[in-house]
């Protein structure tokens, strides 16, 4: 995990409590920081990866198709899964959560556009086939907007340590990572 993201993560668990979903928890990266600040629901759509995690509370399910009742949820992490999903899951994600926290790589980010024309490969397709929906700032706004949330740069980023917040103020799309978070009405 690198040093922008365990730092986001810290930041965004702030927003976490009582019962908790790590939605497309993966092997659990975000198991301990989650279960130090409520009960926890791990849900991932591969059977291995929820073995993995270390959860006791796990769901084998989709994201665009969760089992929950709206609201559920007091706090909903979705980090670096977005992306992953050719199906919008925002709204479905969202309902669950009263607050729903995502992450997701910024397509124009410097690092990413840097990868693709060194030929080292980028975050989205045809460089990783994994990535197959690329999320703008402007698309996440969107969101914001409709949830009553916030979109924008996470709290630290690599290019954030090189140039000065001021940079950041007038080019915001170049983060390396972008995040949403979306509020129950």
């Amino acid at each position: 995990m690198s040093s922008a993201l365990s730092t986001n993560t810290i930041y965004f668990a702030l927003f976490a409590h009582d019962l908790i979903l790590d939605c497309g928890c993966g092997v659990g990266l975000f198991r301990e920081i989650l279960e130090s600040l409520g009960e926890v629901i791990g849900i991932d759509i591969s059977k291995r990866n929820l073995e993995l995690s270390g959860y006791r509370n796990r769901v084998l399910c989709s994201a665009t198709h969760l089992p929950f009742k709206d609201g559920c949820f007091d706090f909903v992490w979705a980090c670096s899964l977005i992306e992953h999903i050719k199906k919008d899951c925002i709204p479905e994600i969202s309902r669950v959560g009263n607050q729903t926290v995502f992450l997701t790589p910024n397509p124009n980010s410097p690092l990413n556009l840097l990868n693709t024309l060194l030929n080292r490969g980028g975050w989205f397709p045809t460089n990783d086939p994994d990535h197959v929906h690329a999320y703008s700032i402007k698309e996440l706004k969107k969101y914001g907007r409709i949830y009553g949330g916030s979109c924008g740069l996470p709290l630290r980023s690599f290019w954030q340590r090189i140039f000065p917040d001021r940079f950041w103020l007038l080019f915001p799309t170049f983060c390396h990572t972008i995040f949403l978070v979306t509020v129950s009405p």
